[in-house]
């Protein structure tokens, strides 16, 4: 209100603006479809494309937000042209060691990714045979009790 009155130099009448319930009710269904297409493309590019670079995305948005937040702007424009001026040289020198870098990293997460997998399935498997005898024994109880 006090923009208007620098501006306008009197407040507006807002006495007749009127939101009918009709737009308010197409805003929320466009703003739905809006949501749920994005997520339904994120969806799609963090489980049918390229994982990783997906992942390394989001990880480097979160260290960016982290560090930012004890950083004020210029601090981090300047971190920011500094980085932008010398990573793409360094990438550039250094592009084969990197690369095989990655790889590695790669191998070492798909390792760890099976192992992780193998010993979720060993304990489902045994969690499935406890309940089994559970089962069995509580259905021999009731013969008994029958």
């Amino acid at each position: 209100n006090n923009v208007v009155i620098h501006f306008c130099r009197e407040p507006l009448d807002m006495s007749r603006m009127y939101i009918s319930d009709e737009s308010v009710v197409e805003a929320g269904t466009k703003f739905r479809e809006s949501v749920e297409n994005n997520l339904r493309f994120l969806f799609s590019v963090s489980t049918k494309r390229e994982w990783f670079v997906f992942a390394g995305t989001l990880a480097s948005l979160e260290l960016l937000s982290v560090v930012a937040s004890y950083l004020d702007l210029l601090t981090l424009l300047y971190i920011g042209i500094v980085v932008g001026l010398t990573v793409p040289v360094v990438y550039v020198k250094y592009e084969d060691k990197i690369k095989d870098l990655g790889q590695r990293v790669r191998v070492r997460c798909h390792i760890y990714n099976s192992a992780v997998t193998e010993r979720c399935h060993m304990y489902y498997r045994t969690i499935a045979e406890r309940v089994k005898k559970m089962k069995s024994k509580l259905q021999q109880k009731k013969k008994k009790n029958e």
